[in-house]
């Protein structure tokens, strides 16, 4: 029997999702705050804003009422403080006028935590961004 995927669309799945989530965000040396419920983000989302390295951030969703659910739109952006700009050749689908901003898309809990990641390590080395 094969093994079921996560959905947001369930709320126990969503908070199965966003603890493995955690987990993941710290094992790649990054920082979260979880936000949950009530008028914002909603009383069917839950919301991960992480913090990565050099000032690499995105928000991830987890909601039960996506019109698209399980498909990940991953909006990752440079902090305003942060000088550092995000490398095309290695971060994938960059800006090309600012290079402080990239939108990934992955499908599923599996993508999502795939997509995330990767990001994620590629700050922690340092080979998200553009020499300096």
């Amino acid at each position: 029997m094969s093994k079921k995927e996560l959905s947001e669309r369930s709320a126990a799945d969503r908070k199965q999702m966003a603890k493995r989530l955690e987990q993941l965000i710290v094992e790649c040396g990054a920082t979260f705050t979880r936000e949950e419920g009530g008028d914002y983000p909603g009383p069917r989302a839950i919301h991960l804003r992480v913090a990565a390295a050099r000032g690499l951030q995105i928000t991830v969703e987890l909601d039960g009422g996506s019109v698209q659910p399980d498909v990940h739109v991953m909006p990752w952006h440079m902090h305003y403080e942060s000088e550092a700009k995000l490398d095309g050749k290695t971060f994938g689908e960059v800006n090309p006028y600012h290079h402080r901003k990239a939108t990934h898309v992955a499908y599923g809990f599996e993508g999502l935590c795939e997509n995330l990641k990767r990001g994620l390590q590629l700050a922690a080395s340092g080979e998200a961004f553009l020499p300096t």
